[in-house]
């Protein structure tokens, strides 16, 4: 993937409009409902997805946030601020956003944050010339699914 095409892939994201209607492939576990959030101690019924979503971490929404994957080669400390203002201009427009709530919780600002947060570092990937795992899961991002997450043997869970 090269910067042009990173820009593009945000240009024409279908933001979160296939959240839950998906199917996995190997690497990723696909999940169908949020639900398996809105309530303490949950279950889906399904043991090893019950224990998958319970082992999961969240994709960071910001530096601060611990990421599940190496992050992108020292690279400009601008290098993705372009991608990440351009992906946040186009979540603010996004119609996909109303399939982010489940019961009490509504994760539309989390899944933007996060969105907008994968772009910068695709783009940090891009500029260390190691296009990667961020450069997957912000095509998944942009493809109208939402990853969630990586489980502990780094599966994507969207």
């Amino acid at each position: 993937m090269t910067s042009d095409e990173l820009r593009e892939l945000i240009s024409n994201a279908r933001w979160f409009e296939r959240a839950g209607s998906f199917s996995s492939e190997p690497g990723f576990l696909a999940i169908p409902s949020l639900t398996f959030w809105d309530h303490e101690n949950s279950t889906t019924g399904i043991p090893a997805l019950d224990m998958t979503l319970g082992s999961m971490v969240w994709l960071p929404q910001s530096p601060q946030d611990p990421a599940p994957f190496e992050m992108p080669p020292q690279v400009s400390s601008t290098a993705g601020n372009d991608e990440y203002r351009l992906a946040l201009a186009s979540l603010r427009s996004s119609d996909g956003l109303a399939c982010l709530r489940s019961s009490w919780y509504d994760y539309s600002w989390q899944a933007m944050k996060t969105a907008a947060y994968a772009m910068r570092l695709a783009a940090k990937e891009i500029a260390g010339q190691a296009p990667s795992q961020w450069c997957a899961i912000a095509r998944i991002f942009c493809h109208g699914n939402w990853p969630l997450g990586v489980s502990g043997d780094l599966v994507v869970v969207y």
